[in-house]
């Protein structure tokens, strides 16, 4: 059979076998060499997790391309299913909460820690100054990059990246593949540099690592599956700050 949903569980019979979507680049093919019928569970053109409803029975899921193979043999349903509700809950809030606005939350977080945390906080030499640095950096790496996806003619609307008419590899984006994002990290950088407090840098961080699995990660799905080998092209190009800026770390 022929699986063209791009998201969905789905369940092979003995002998059965089943490829998804026709045509598209890192198409995968998954089959069912076991006695028993299975069950797995495909995001995007990518298998993510298979669910065993049988725990007594052996069976092989093999996939073709750039999927790893796998083998299970007597799993546990009950950890099987509790992996994949976490899956669920995480893909859930994926390309949810709009960038700048999370970066709004945070830098208000980050501003009232002082207050409301006193005791916390650490000075070092110009940190007003490096404050206003990083926050003035940031901002002209945000808008700047804004600016090119306008002059693209490309949505900039985070939330769709399935939307988008092409992808930008010019200018700011032949350095990191994420500017924007870069450019929110830098200002929140800034404005805890100014709060002078522990817990306003680690709120970067937490925010960093928010951006990158909720948001980053599945932009890039999403455009890989959209411009497939060109997109793929450019991330093996690699770029230099995608290898030190927090925000603009490479999904695997």
């Amino acid at each position: 059979m022929t699986i063209t949903e791009n998201d969905g569980k789905h369940q092979l019979q003995p002998g059965d076998a089943a490829c998804w979507p026709a045509g598209v680049p890192n198409a995968h093919t998954v089959s069912n060499e076991s006695a028993q019928p299975c069950s797995y569970l495909i995001v995007g053109t990518r298998l993510t997790h298979d669910v065993c409803h049988y725990p007594d029975a052996g069976r092989t899921l093999h996939t073709e391309g750039s999927t790893a193979h796998g083998r299970q043999r007597g799993c546990r349903a009950g950890v099987r299913q509790r992996g994949l509700a976490r899956l669920n809950t995480m893909r859930s809030l994926e390309l949810k909460i709009p960038p700048l606005l999370l970066t709004a939350v945070f830098a208000a977080l980050i501003a009232s820690t002082s207050v409301l945390l006193p005791g916390l906080t650490v000075s070092w030499a110009l940190q007003r100054t490096m404050a206003l640095a990083f926050v003035v950096l940031g901002l002209a790496v945000l808008f700047g990059a804004a600016l090119q996806f306008r002059l693209q003619r490309t949505t900039l609307d985070p939330r769709t990246p399935a939307k988008a008419s092409r992808f930008v590899a010019r200018g700011l984006f032949r350095f990191t593949r994420n500017p924007m994002y870069l450019g929110m990290a830098l200002v929140l950088l800034g404005v805890a540099a100014w709060a002078a407090h522990l817990i306003g840098y680690l709120l970067v961080a937490v925010f960093c690592l928010y951006l990158t699995e909720l948001q980053i990660k599945p932009e890039e799905r999403a455009l890989e599956q959209r411009f497939g080998q060109e997109y793929l092209a450019y991330k093996a190009g690699g770029a230099a700050l995608d290898l030190i800026s927090p925000c603009a770390l490479r999904p695997a």
